[in-house]
């Protein structure tokens, strides 16, 4: 099942991410939804969820899969709500789906200085759509394709306010109208033992973001940074199984952001079966861009199955980087974050229903601000979150 709770999920939320262009369209870039394809244009961030799946070879469904989940990300101000809903249909060799996703984010804004406290609340809607051929035993394709409108982080609403109040008067500001559309096209390689798979993905996607501005000494005017971001991806994705108990997945891709270096991410999943009931699973990943920014990524997770119906799951991830690279105007880009998550989840099957719950409690650390963010201080203080979902799926 796609069940799982995600730090990616979560860092997407916040404005963290991995491997995507720029962290003004992201936010800690997810309440990701990583395997119905729906994943927030521009993210890269780990999905935790094939840790879940990597000892669960893809199948095909054989009819119709309804999916449906809600995600609550909570601090004391600010919550995300997540709801999105999912539709498989095989027909032959094809496998065709799409997602829809409501996003409300609610942000209670505090300045540093100027400005005036306010209670902010945007929606953002997303749909995807994907279609999965089987041409023979050994090659399969899919093809994907999405557009969302509206923020897709706390963070953008929060930089949006504070350049809303603060030039919100120049007749060339113009309220940021944030929307998005991302392309991908992959192939599957099986190989002769029909377990060890290699795929290669290509993919496209441009955001409209929320722009940065300032006052031009030049003009005395209103100078705006760019708001469109053009990010082509290529990855590399492979599922091993090293042993009868021992299976693994590695993960490469290279990203090429409009004014930015490339970034590059590498990812290791590895699952152990330690006996018929209990399996450990283990992640560890790093992202880099020249010429300063790194981020370190892992985490572990025990499951045990209790029942035949019932499988629970506890676990721990954590999360660091340097700083974000930015080309604002302003800089409103983070410092520094550690990022902790503990979770627990129980998933229950019975028959054609599948259900998932799942807690998470999260934690960021934010370095210190510099000079030239010191307006954002607000914005870039240590929270803790906690974070609820819940899933339910049913096969006709």
């Amino acid at each position: 099942m796609r069940f799982t709770p995600k730090i990616s999920l979560f860092l997407s939320l916040v404005g963290i991410s991995l491997g995507s262009s720029a962290k003004s369209g992201d936010f800690l870039q997810s309440l990701g939804t990583a395997g119905s394809g729906v994943t927030p244009v521009n993210s890269d961030s780990p999905d935790s969820g094939l840790l879940e799946r990597i000892l669960k070879r893809p199948s095909w469904l054989g009819g119709v899969e309804f999916t449906t989940d809600a995600d609550f990300l909570l601090s004391d101000d600010i919550d995300i709500q997540r709801y999105s809903a999912n539709l498989e249909y095989e027909r032959g060799n094809d496998l065709f789906g799409i997602t829809y996703t409501y996003t409300r984010y609610t942000v209670e804004y505090a300045p540093t200085s100027l400005g005036f406290e306010n209670d902010l609340s945007e929606d953002n809607n997303q749909v995807a759509l994907n279609w999965t051929r089987q041409w023979n035993g050994s090659y399969s394709s899919v093809f994907s394709a999405s557009t969302y409108e509206g923020f897709t982080d706390f963070r953008s609403i929060w930089t949006s306010e504070f350049f809303r109040q603060s030039f919100g008067f120049f007749p060339e500001f113009e309220d940021p109208d944030p929307k998005g559309f991302s392309l991908s096209l992959g192939t599957t390689y099986t190989f002769p033992n029909q377990i060890d798979t290699l795929r290669l993905d290509f993919g496209f996607s441009q955001d409209r973001i929320s722009p940065g501005f300032e006052v031009s000494e030049f003009t005395g005017g209103l100078d705006s940074s760019n708001d469109i971001l053009d990010t082509y991806s290529i990855s590399l994705t492979g599922d091993f199984y090293l042993t009868n108990k021992i299976t693994s997945q590695w993960f490469a891709r290279v990203a090429f952001v409009t004014d930015r270096e490339v970034r590059t991410q590498i990812r290791t999943n590895l699952a152990w079966s330690l006996h018929d009931q209990l399996t450990l699973r283990g992640e560890i990943g790093a992202s880099f861009e020249s010429p300063e920014f790194d981020a370190f990524f892992g985490g572990l997770s025990l499951n045990y199955q209790v029942t035949p119906n019932l499988e629970a799951s506890v676990g721990y991830r954590l999360y660091n980087d340097s700083g974000e690279i930015t080309t604002s105007n302003f800089n409103t880009a983070a410092p520094g974050v550690d990022t902790s998550e503990a979770f627990i989840s129980l998933l229950y099957n019975k028959g054609r229903h599948s259900l998932r719950a799942s807690l998470a409690f999260l934690d960021t650390d934010f370095e210190a601000v510099n000079v030239a963010n010191i307006p954002f201080q607000n914005l870039f203080q240590d929270r803790d979150f906690v974070a609820v979902r819940a899933a339910y799926s049913y096969q006709f």
